[in-house]
């Protein structure tokens, strides 16, 4: 018999078991290594974070200015009739303690600024100090030439040492957005320790401190003017929570792998008793005929195919039989498909007993079988044949006391030189079609003709 070999139980255990191992080292290794890539993604992501929350304040304090700059009233009557109990009402009194500015004011030139409104506590000094803010001399610049290079960003910036988020934009007509002075309304708000923490607050970050020079922290995050020059770093701490629990992790993870080795050395150690049959069974199944026990026509085939490669390289001789019950359909019909069953295994059964151990024994059809004879010539093959067909006659089968007699009918077929498998069936169902024409319960080989042993 030619067995497939499988990947056995005991391979598939020690893999496993050297698999979990490489996993429980490597799990140990990377929890290390993974503790410090939390840390930089939970950095990055605070630092992101950060910045949405920058970018959304700063973004507010945009659109409270384009409501005001972008207001043909706010416009005449700041700009125009400077009228100054409006401008308390609307700047000081109302829009400073809403958006919780600390300054308001008309910048017109490099030199010339109203205060139209002051938080409580913030000096005039501060406001004044604006004029010197180089944010604010490139915004004037770009108002003056029409130009939007600036437009809709705010900035920070120093104001006598304290930094201050500013937004600084020209008045625009409401229809046309065209500006209608170069002079900017300004708003900023600066930058202590209750701005910072009402910041922390409003979008659930973590404490953050104002720098003037860059630290060494867990986060940073630069504050620039317009022109790229960084005033000031805002600083946070991260709690490393990570590195708390991350032996325990491992601890659990190095449990875990282990029950899991225990389970699965388990199973397949249970599995290893029943696994050969299993396997035997599978084997069976896909490579022979469940009737009769030889092979079937797949295996029989790509089994017969290779050993023809083989011995054509060898330049051995190899021949194959086509064999086929007499009178087999008569056999089914008088006595039944049981009786028909029956005669088949019977026929296997002395094939078996006659052949050599390298032969192969294949059903290819209903009543149809092959077999493949390694080393045989024509001569030896034939007189293999006869031996089965003699066999057959003198062994009827015995079955509810009747004895049941069977013949065959075999052609058999050499190899020769530029044979394939197709060619070399087709001959010897040929020649046991020929037995058949002659009486049947013979024994017939193929001839070629000249002109076949020429080509």
């Amino acid at each position: 018999m030619h067995k497939q070999k499988y990947f056995s139980a005991t391979s598939a255990i020690s893999t496993v078991t050297w698999l979990i191992v490489a996993m429980m080292v490597a799990s140990i290794c990377l929890i290390t290594f993974f503790l410090h890539v939390i840390d930089n993604q939970n950095k990055a992501a605070m630092i992101g974070r950060f910045e949405a929350a920058t970018k959304h304040e700063m973004q507010r304090m945009m659109d409270v200015s384009f409501e005001y700059t972008n207001w043909d009233l706010g416009y005449q009557k700041t700009v125009i009739e400077k009228d100054k109990t409006w401008q308390q009402q609307n700047y000081n009194d109302y829009l400073i303690p809403r958006y919780k500015l600390s300054i308001v004011a008309l910048v017109k030139t490099e030199h010339h600024i109203d205060i139209l409104g002051l938080e409580a506590g913030e000096s005039v000094g501060n406001a004044m100090s604006l004029l010197n803010s180089p944010s604010i001399k490139l915004k004037l610049g770009a108002a003056r030439q029409n130009k939007s290079d600036y437009s809709g960003i705010g900035f920070i910036t120093l104001l006598r040492g304290f930094p201050y988020v500013v937004v600084a934009e020209p008045f625009t007509d409401e229809k046309t957005w065209k500006v209608q002075n170069p002079a900017l309304l300004v708003m900023a708000r600066r930058l202590d320790t209750d701005t910072l923490a009402q910041f922390s607050k409003d979008y659930d970050l973590p404490a953050v401190w104002l720098k003037q020079n860059e630290t060494k922290s867990d986060g940073v995050w630069p504050m620039h003017e317009l022109n790229g020059m960084t005033v000031a770093y805002l600083t946070w701490k991260i709690d490393k929570v990570t590195t708390a629990y991350v032996p325990y992790l491992a601890l659990f993870l190095i449990l875990l792998l282990s029950i899991s080795l225990l389970i699965v050395r388990n199973v397949l150690k249970r599995g290893e008793r029943s696994r050969s049959e299993y396997e035997e069974e599978l084997y069976i199944a896909a490579t022979t005929d469940p009737l009769t026990g030889v092979y079937n026509r797949r295996y029989f085939t790509g089994y017969t195919k290779h050993q023809i490669k083989l011995y054509s390289k060898l330049n051995r001789p190899l021949s194959l039989l086509a064999l086929d019950l007499d009178h087999f359909k008569n056999v089914n019909d008088t006595y039944g498909h049981h009786v028909g069953d029956l005669a088949l295994v019977h026929f296997c059964k002395i094939c078996q007993e006659v052949l050599r151990e390298i032969d192969v024994l294949g059903r290819i059809g209903g009543e149809e079988f092959a077999i493949l004879l390694p080393g045989l010539d024509l001569t030896e093959a034939t007189k293999m044949a006869q031996k089965i067909r003699h066999s057959l006659y003198e062994q009827p089968l015995h079955h509810n006391k009747m004895f049941l007699m069977l013949t065959v009918s075999i052609g058999v077929a050499e190899l020769k030189s530029e044979t394939n498998f197709e060619k070399l069936l087709l001959q010897a169902d040929q020649a046991m079609y020929k037995a058949k024409d002659n009486g049947r319960n013979q024994v017939c080989a193929f001839e070629h003709s000249p002109v076949e042993e020429e080509q």
